[in-house]
């Protein structure tokens, strides 16, 4: 019998948010950031599961916290010019220096 899709691994690095909350906020570029946002979209998520380390961006607390306030991350970033999807994806493959 296969898999429910909702059963999905989650990448869990402990290592790789400490450097997120180094880098400067994805959305003001504060320096640095504090925050690392685990993306709401990126993965099917079931009540109270974060998505996978590898869909966190980093953000200032400031930003963090307007986001969530705002309630719609995907107006959020389209309103900064950010694809903040693509830059997790891009940023992962980096840490663990795929090309």
């Amino acid at each position: 019998m296969p898999l429910s899709n909702f059963k999905q691994t989650r990448e869990r690095n402990a290592k790789y948010l400490h450097s997120l909350r180094r880098m400067d906020c994805l959305a003001c570029g504060i320096s640095p950031g504090g925050v690392a946002h685990h993306l709401l979209r990126a993965e099917k998520r079931g009540m109270g599961m974060k998505t996978g380390d590898n869909k966190a961006v980093p953000m200032c607390d400031n930003c963090h916290k307007e986001l969530h306030h705002m309630g719609d991350e995907g107006l959020y970033w389209d309103l900064r010019g950010v694809d903040a999807y693509d830059w997790a994806n891009k940023n992962w493959e980096k840490y663990h220096g795929v090309d």
